[in-house]
């Protein structure tokens, strides 16, 4: 490959645009300088040595000239086949990069776990279900369950204890279904809250509550958990909580 390298100016005007050119002008002073006067005068008058010194330097500048030119080039040839190169070898890297990232991606697909099924509908879980989920988004608040056994086949009550103790703090009562709790069913609750002498209570019952037993709710400290806000403090959980607590509920 060959590039001519131009400048302007005095050195474009004295060596010539190209190294050729340069070259050229040397050559034509020297033979200017050494055969003319050879042929037109006698070669050992004063005139002839005075040219031929004359051709002499002048022969030596352009033929520098023409060097310097010709290294020009060759480095200009150089710095392009580099460019060239490394714009043909972008592509290849480009298209690896692809390729590593589209087997990354389909290693991905072909390990990755299974999605997990919906969460549950919270109103639609059965008695014990509900309360696995309560006990687990609970203990998530710092608190965890204790069962205790009443007696009667299968039913039992849950113990609320703080962390680092044994000392139940309140009872955590949950009723599923889709009737709403009145009276009758705060009415056992507090008999509980009674019987194992705590003064806290947590009533979950996602089909909501009587507005009667509201007011006294609050005055006897009794947490009244309906759909709403158990789905609120649900969504409050990280991620991976929310999972753990839904995944206990299945």
């Amino acid at each position: 490959m060959s590039r001519d390298v131009s400048e302007s100016g005095l050195s474009g005007l004295i060596f010539g645009e190209r190294w050729q050119a340069a070259a050229g002008r040397a050559l034509a002073i020297f033979v200017l300088a050494y055969v003319l006067p050879t042929a037109l005068m006698a070669p050992t008058s004063g005139l002839t040595a005075f040219l031929r010194l004359l051709a002499t330097v002048l022969s030596f500048v352009l033929a520098a000239g023409a060097i310097y030119k010709l290294l020009q080039v060759r480095a200009q040839e150089t710095r392009v086949e580099e460019e060239e190169s490394f714009t043909r070898m972008a592509p290849v890297a480009t298209s690896s990069s692809a390729k590593v990232k589209a087997g990354a991606e389909a290693g991905v697909q072909e390990f990755a776990e299974p999605e997990l099924a919906p969460p549950p509908a919270i109103d639609a879980l059965g008695q014990i279900p509900l309360e696995r989920l309560c006990m687990a988004l609970y203990q998530f608040n710092g608190l965890h369950s204790k069962t205790v056994a009443t007696g009667a086949d299968g039913e039992y009550r849950i113990r609320l204890v703080p962390r680092n103790t044994d000392k139940p703090i309140a009872i955590l009562q949950c009723r599923a279904g889709s009737a709403q709790q009145g009276t009758q069913a705060y009415a056992a609750l507090l008999r509980v809250m009674e019987d194992d002498g705590l003064e806290k209570a947590f009533f979950v019952a996602p089909a909501g509550f009587d507005p009667a037993i509201a007011a006294e709710a609050r005055a006897r400290h009794v947490t009244l958990v309906d759909l709403k806000l158990l789905q609120a403090m649900i969504d409050r959980l990280p991620d991976g909580a929310r999972d753990t607590v839904f995944s206990a509920a299945r």
